[in-house]
């Protein structure tokens, strides 16, 4: 049985990441010469993972790590490493199915913490389109 006292604890967690995040909007990054949105699609993949809910203490963590990733996106010494990626879409058009090809570009910015670990943002963009937000770990 879950505990009232859990839920609560998740959902003001969630309420506080949602806030945190929409007044983010846009950041620059030195490391991309470029300006980081951070629209709607970053924040449904704190909650998802491939169209799959994520487990609630992976969220929680998520939301946690979510006030760190201004600083490491703003950090001109942050590491960068670049991964282009395959993305293929099914659409339909006309009832058929057609597999759609592009370059979905990727790239992983970490920072390393005074206490060891290691933050990682993943910046994401589709096309011509604007580099935003999309992870955090």
């Amino acid at each position: 049985m879950e505990n009232k006292n859990d839920d609560n604890d998740y959902l003001l967690a969630k309420r506080n990441a949602k806030e945190l995040y929409t007044k983010i909007e846009k950041v620059w990054c030195p490391a991309l010469n470029d300006f980081i949105v951070f629209n709607c699609a970053g924040f449904q993949h704190l909650l998802r993972k491939r169209g799959r809910k994520r487990q609630e203490n992976e969220r929680k963590r998520r939301f946690g790590l979510l006030a760190s990733a201004k600083d490491v996106i703003e950090n001109p010494h942050t590491h960068m490493r670049y991964s282009p990626k395959l993305s293929i879409r099914h659409i339909e058009h006309h009832n058929k199915k057609i597999a759609k090809e592009s370059i979905v570009d990727f790239w992983v910015l970490s920072q390393n913490q005074f206490d060891g670990s290691t933050i990682k943002v993943i910046v994401r963009k589709f096309g011509h389109g604007r580099k935003h937000f999309f992870s955090i770990y």
